[in-house]
């Protein structure tokens, strides 16, 4: 499976093009759409297509860290979309561990995800209705409400 569109403009919208290096919510350094593997504090300004460039990569990146995971799990595109969107957002380790996940492998309907998904909301400990929102976006596309 691949990210489709409807996946790549969710994770568009949340991260948000930005130019100049930033701190995240979590404390990063990002650049561009959510960008942190190569960003530092001595990083130029991205432009809008070198930004694009580099969601594309690491989009690659986080979908073929997901692959051995999600193996022998069948699941809709809307689901995939939303479980790279929220790798993207706090990575593979973190989904991997979650309840979520746990429950995705007993089956990807079941309810119970939305409670599990909605609780990864905070960022270093702090309630931030921004990642709120965003998980719930993530849950609608699951759930293709």
């Amino acid at each position: 499976m691949k990210l489709s569109e409807q996946g790549l403009n969710l994770i568009k919208k949340w991260e948000q093009f930005r130019a100049e290096v930033y701190f995240c919510a979590g404390g990063v350094l990002t650049q561009g759409y959510g960008h942190t593997r190569t960003t530092t504090h001595n990083s130029l300004p991205v432009t809008k297509p070198e930004a694009e460039i580099w969601l594309l990569q690491d989009i690659d990146i986080f979908e073929h860290e997901l692959k051995p995971i999600l193996k022998g799990i069948t699941l809709r595109q809307c689901q995939y979309d939303a479980i790279v969107s929220f790798c993207f957002n706090l990575g593979v380790g973190a989904f991997e561990r979650s309840n979520a996940y746990a429950h995705i492998k007993e089956s990807p309907d079941r309810k119970q995800i939305a409670d599990s998904w909605i609780t990864f909301r905070n960022a270093r400990g702090i309630y931030l209705r921004g990642l709120m929102r965003r998980r719930i976006e993530e849950i609608d596309l699951y759930y293709n409400w």
